[in-house]
């Protein structure tokens, strides 16, 4: 149960309150008004209907107010983000939790955001909603989640899927966030290293918007504050008895991820599924890179190519190149 201050107003008051102030713009970034009523009823029911994976009214009011941050941070609707953001901190237990409760094909799961803690509350939201992540249409067993943050894709592969789970995260306060969301869960093992294509020691510049990373790559989010880490390659990371052609690869690593997967499929190792961030699409040759993966037998994709230059992939390996994977081997 939750220690936290009642909630000031009910979930349905809340609700009604900010139908009148939510003001998204059309998804071509005008500010014509006409068709607006038919976009805030479809933002609201897609809030709505994350809102409903809590359990109980309490954890439902919570996700509520976290879908609403998403959704209006978009829109820059930046007074209606600040009463979610109170009514949010309310739910707070004096240490400055929030406890949500989640409700997943499953089973129910305990989770926690850090109150006042916006990247916290968008990595809920990217992972928990399939926004970022649908689930995947090909069969898999094992997931490695790399950049796991605080656990929000773990506990949605979990929740989903029932699979086995390798959660790597270098950042020392993630990764005791990650510890306290994934405790209830089964075969899921946590490693606290930075990937990278050699293995070594490297300064991790830290976030505030949980955007940490090696300091070779510049994400332009650094709070000044640094810690040594060991760096890894994944491919020493990924127990033998796991067969590439049942591993889903999530991959948010900021800028890290073109010489992980490179080395990866080096080693020979093709996951059936990658799911990853790619971040300075432009500057890092973002275009060779997809390229090679399409000479290595996957249909890649990929969305959100904006101004930022940092865009969704998501690659699925071909039939025909299954039997080319190569199992994992040190």
């Amino acid at each position: 149960m939750f220690s936290a201050k009642p909630i000031p107003s009910s979930f349905k008051t809340c609700l009604k309150g900010t139908i009148f102030r939510y003001n998204c713009s059309s998804s071509g970034g005008s500010n014509d008004n006409a068709g607006l009523p038919m976009n805030k009823i479809s933002a609201l029911s897609n809030v709505i209907k994350f809102s409903r994976i809590g359990s109980g009214l309490k954890s439902k009011f919570a996700l509520f107010n976290l879908a609403l941050i998403n959704h209006l941070n978009r829109n820059s609707r930046q007074t209606v983000i600040e009463l979610s953001a109170g009514l949010l901190a309310r739910c707070a237990d004096p240490s400055g939790l929030i406890c949500i409760e989640l409700n997943l094909p499953t089973g129910k799961i305990r989770s926690t955001v850090r109150a006042g803690n916006f990247g916290d509350y968008y990595s809920a939201y990217e992972c928990l909603s399939g926004a970022m992540y649908p689930l995947p249409l090909k069969p898999v067993q094992y997931v490695i989640d790399a950049g796991a943050n605080i656990g929000f894709f773990t506990i949605y592969a979990v929740g989903n899927l029932g699979v086995s789970v390798l959660a790597i995260e270098p950042a020392p306060g993630n990764k005791d966030m990650l510890s306290n969301n994934i405790a209830e869960l089964p075969h899921v093992e946590i490693v606290s290293v930075a990937l990278a294509a050699a293995e070594g020691i490297a300064t991790f510049e830290l976030a505030a918007a949980n955007t940490g990373h090696i300091d070779r790559f510049n994400t332009g989010n650094d709070s000044g504050q640094t810690c040594e880490v060991k760096t890894v390659r994944l491919p020493s990371l990924i127990p033998e008895n796991w067969d590439p052609n049942s591993i889903w690869l999530k991959m948010d690593i900021e800028g890290a991820e073109y010489e992980v997967l490179r080395d990866l499929l080096q080693a020979g190792i093709k996951p059936v599924l990658i799911s990853a961030e790619l971040h300075d699409y432009y500057h890092s040759d973002g275009e060779t890179f997809i390229r090679e993966l399409r000479e290595a037998g996957y249909t890649v994709t990929i969305e959100g190519l904006g101004e930022n230059a940092c865009c969704q992939m998501f690659a699925s390996l071909d039939t025909d190149a299954k039997g080319k994977a190569h199992a994992v081997s040190h």
